[in-house]
């Protein structure tokens, strides 16, 4: 694999990549911190001096997709800064928990439990989503100003910014008023020096705070599975030079017999809303059947206030979803097995249920054999990242 430059298409649900035909095309550039910089920021913090580098290695097969492309950069300083932040319980109202609370490295950046407890021990009302779910967050969301795919159940927002705005003002998660944020670390001198290389000054300011944020989850990327280790390792044995994402082939020759028949049954069944290339979904967002009558949470509806969405909820794209149990909005599902039961026969007759799960008026069961159903979860195994899951740069930077 390349280090290469991260891009993103404007017109695309898709991820793709460019590689220049020279140099590879780095945007990154080594950092290293002043000494008594240095010396303030190690009093609370584990921070290398020459800093971490933040540039991602992206498999070769991507950059044989024929896809549009743009650019987005990474500022070394910003994501430390937002690093820092990240797992600092300071941006809580009480002080008791962080961004990182809710969502675990190890477990792809995601919870353990159904509903996470915010501050004053209240649970949120929805199932943490998996950071590490996607290829590459960054492209994910999109430009400032220029989204992509929306983000939350509800896909109300459209950016990392607003996102983290809103789980730091609601009540049941973070729940601060924005404007105390500079209060609580302005006098904090790690903080400053943090601040002075990320903008240019030791004053803090609560709006280069949520960027900082921002910055930090756009570099993170799930770029090392099984799955894409496969891909690259037959790229050219399948003489696959130029594709598309329907040309998902049936098989890798580092598969097991089990997971390719797993990922046959994912493409076939899964990845017309997933996602065929477990890069980025086919559809924003559907209903999958999981009660046949509208409940009090509807989901897109709540902001949409349209009743075709009511019931609706973000489709997930499945990176590191092996790890990320509990399942679905409300956390309802223990297992990945009980995941692929609901498809197999419990889907039922929502009013909105998407197309892809009805057969005429009737929910569509997918009614795997127990050999299949065992082969998909195989599948969905090869698409954890051990590598994002435990490297260093984006641990706890506390001491």
């Amino acid at each position: 694999m390349k280090k290469i430059t991260l891009l993103f298409s404007l017109s695309s649900l898709f991820l793709v990549f460019f590689s220049s035909c020279g140099e590879d095309n780095v945007i990154l550039e080594n950092h290293r911190y002043l000494d008594n910089d240095y010396e303030i920021i190690s009093e609370r913090l584990n921070l290398p001096k020459e800093g971490h580098s933040y540039i991602l290695e992206f498999p070769d097969y991507y950059r044989n997709t024929n896809f549009s492309v743009g650019n987005r950069p990474q500022d070394t300083d910003k994501i430390t800064l937002g690093r820092v932040l990240f797992y600092d319980t300071a941006l809580s109202g009480d002080q008791s928990i962080s961004c990182a609370s809710c969502h675990i490295q190890s477990k792809g950046f995601s919870d353990v439990v159904a509903q996470s407890v915010g501050v004053e021990q209240r649970l949120t009302p929805r199932n943490s989503l998996a950071l590490g779910s996607v290829f590459s967050f960054a492209e994910y969301y999109g430009q400032v100003n220029q989204p992509g795919i929306p983000f939350l159940w509800d896909n109300s927002a459209t950016t990392p910014e607003e996102q983290i705005r809103k789980a730091l003002e609601n009540e049941n998660e973070m729940g601060i008023d924005i404007n105390l944020l500079e209060d609580r670390i302005k006098n904090q001198a790690d903080y400053k020096v943090l601040h002075k290389y990320a903008y240019g000054s030791e004053e803090i300011d609560k709006d280069n705070l949520i960027d900082a944020i921002g910055a930090f989850i756009n570099s993170i990327a799930s770029l090392d599975t099984k799955f894409d280790r496969a891909f690259d390792k037959d790229l050219y044995i399948l003489n696959l030079n130029s594709f598309s994402p329907a040309e998902l082939p049936n098989s890798f020759t580092s598969f097991s017999n089990q997971e390719n028949r797993g990922m046959e049954i994912y493409k076939v069944s899964c990845g017309s809303c997933h996602g065929p290339v477990i890069n980025a979904p086919s559809r924003l967002a559907e209903n999958n059947g999981l009660d046949a009558e509208i409940n009090s949470d509807l989901g897109v509806g709540e902001h949409s206030t349209l009743s075709s969405d009511h019931g609706k909820f973000k489709v997930p794209t499945l990176r590191n979803v092996a790890l990320t149990a509990p399942y679905m909005h409300d956390g309802r599902f223990a297992t990945l097995e009980d995941v692929v039961e609901h498809y197999s026969t419990g889907v039922k007759n929502h009013p909105n249920l998407s197309h892809d799960l009805k057969n005429g008026l009737n929910p569509r069961h997918l009614n795997l054999s127990q050999s299949d159903k065992d082969a998909l979860v195989a599948f969905l195994h090869t698409l954890t990242d051990n590598k994002l899951n435990t490297d260093d740069k984006f641990s706890n930077p506390f001491k």
